[in-house]
């Protein structure tokens, strides 16, 4: 009796650390498994052979499982260079617009009164090989008007980051990546600018056009970006304006901390910022009109406190423990049955 009270109670440990240490689906999962193949130890000499391979190839399922945390690293590193050829993709079709009009299209275009109306996201849809959408878009009447905002739900690919959950949310319209316009910066919303021109060549090689955010919360076709004017007024608040879909692996048994975030030169050069949440004052050095130089990034780089995943940490050398512990049992009492030794086996 004691002894399977003993048994039970490793079987709950097995099942609680194996939640804390792998999720509520993966501690299920795993827990499963443990089980199983705690079950064929003990009594696989009596099941038939296809029962035994079952729980074999379960087993091998739970050692693959073991190797997710390496796939995870792998897919965010393939999610951040898919961000950055989305935007290296936008500025280059900025550029196109460019030397075709020879300057760069409005952060947003108004009407008589005022009103904002398009955005310079539908401006360069036929430079992102989007014609046909361009050409269904209805440019008297708003962003949001009855046949426009039809098409919001036709959100280009180029628009979306992969890192950004919020946009590959069921129905999302929303983008991951704003211009950077006012003032200071080198897109103004009050006069026309153009990056062909070789008096400002050392400026444009260190302006930043382009920067993605998480969560931006606008539909791709508003007329709305970043506005260096509007974060200065904002107060310190950190990640207010840019938030990091980046996320940086610290280990195994760490929280994850934001990486940084990739911002598009008004050269078609694409970077990588790394820096934790950024301040309104790192983004105001870099994002001013020639800002982008090395002194600035570097001040603006910096490494959050790690924080240590104690769940993690406990669970799984706990899990570990308990399974090796589980595992002990189940072959001594396997041994222990009449008939079942090695030597009657054998």
């Amino acid at each position: 009796m004691r002894s399977h009270m003993y048994t039970l109670l490793l079987i709950a440990v097995v099942a609680a650390s194996s939640w804390c240490t792998f999720g509520t689906v993966g501690g299920i999962f795993l827990s499963a498994i443990v089980l199983a193949f705690a079950g064929y130890i003990r009594f696989s000499a009596a099941w038939p052979p296809l029962v035994r391979w079952t729980l074999l190839g379960l087993l091998l399922l739970f050692l693959v499982a073991l190797l997710l945390p390496a796939v995870s690293s792998a897919r965010n590193a393939a999610r951040r260079m898919q961000c950055s050829n989305n935007l290296k993709q936008i500025a280059l079709a900025l550029r196109l617009y460019d030397i075709r009009f020879g300057r760069l299209p409005p952060p947003c275009a108004y009407d008589k009164t005022g009103h904002p109306m398009h955005s310079w996201r539908v401006l360069i849809l036929p430079f992102l090989d989007h014609e046909a959408l361009y050409k269904r878009y209805n440019f008297s009447e708003p962003w949001d008007g009855p046949n426009n905002k039809k098409l919001l739900a036709e959100r280009p690919a180029e628009y979306r980051c992969p890192a950004d959950p919020t946009t590959w949310e069921q129905g999302s319209t929303t983008t991951s990546y704003v211009g950077v316009v006012g003032s200071k910066a080198l897109w103004q919303r009050d006069r026309s600018t153009s990056l062909n021109t070789s008096t400002q060549r050392e400026r444009i090689e260190n302006s930043v056009v382009l920067t993605e955010t998480a969560d931006s919360g606008i539909p791709w076709m508003q007329p709305k970006d970043l506005c260096l004017d509007d974060i200065r007024r904002t107060g310190p608040d950190p990640a207010i304006d840019v938030q990091s879909p980046h996320m940086r692996d610290n280990g195994y048994f760490y929280y994850e901390t934001p990486a940084g975030f990739n911002v598009a030169i008004a050269d078609g050069s694409v970077r990588f910022v790394f820096t934790g949440r950024p301040t309104v004052e790192k983004l105001d050095r870099l994002f001013t009109a020639g800002g982008f130089k090395e002194e600035n990034i570097t001040s603006s780089s910096d490494d959050e406190e790690l924080r240590i995943n104690w769940l993690l940490s406990i669970g799984l050398p706990v899990w570990a423990v308990s399974t090796i512990v589980l595992f002990y049992r189940m072959v001594r009492r396997r041994r222990c049955v009449p008939g079942h030794s090695e030597e009657n086996t054998n």
